[in-house]
């Protein structure tokens, strides 16, 4: 995923698009485990789209587009939703891995939990906590209102093991 060469915070080695791409590639590989359907879409003015699947050597195929996965661009994650839309299914699940500072999508996610009755797994990561040039008070975060929304947030130096499967 690309926010504008935004998901470039780092600080050290740990920068917000390996994070991104960390999220990913466990979260597709937990919903193959468990027979569900999966694609990708990473945004950027590249955007890279997978097909959908639902076996586990699918898995490998996302696995490659995200090794591609670029911090590039001016394409912001609500450009790239408004433009493909059609490609979500309804009634299915949305994971969505954004900054916390994407202030704008939080209108868009509800607008597509709406028109699609889709449930939404949002993924925000704290630039603050990748930016040691931000105040680590500095934070963004905009809830999407919805019934079926289950929000995280991510901080650099967060086990993301311990904060998606022991919670």
């Amino acid at each position: 995923p690309a926010d504008g060469g935004a998901l470039t915070f780092f600080l050290g080695k740990e920068t917000t698009l390996e994070y991104a791409i960390k999220i990913a590639a466990s979260c597709a590989k937990y919903f193959l485990e468990h027979n569900y359907t999966v694609q990708l879409l990473a945004y950027g003015d590249k955007p890279l789209l997978s097909t959908s699947g639902k076996d586990y050597s699918h898995l490998f195929t996302i696995l490659e587009l995200l090794a591609k996965a670029e911090s590039n661009g001016h394409t912001t994650l609500t450009e790239t939703m408004d433009k493909l839309n059609y490609l979500i299914p309804q009634t299915s699940t949305l994971v969505v891995i954004r900054l916390d500072r994407d202030m704008d999508t939080a209108k868009t996610l509800e607008k597509v939990i709406y028109e699609k009755s889709v449930s939404l797994v949002d993924i925000q990561l704290i630039c603050a906590t990748f930016d040691n040039t931000l105040p680590k008070t500095a934070t963004h975060t905009m809830e999407v209102k919805g019934s079926d929304v289950v929000t995280y947030s991510i901080h650099q130096g967060d086990n993301l093991e311990y904060k998606f499967f022991v919670q």
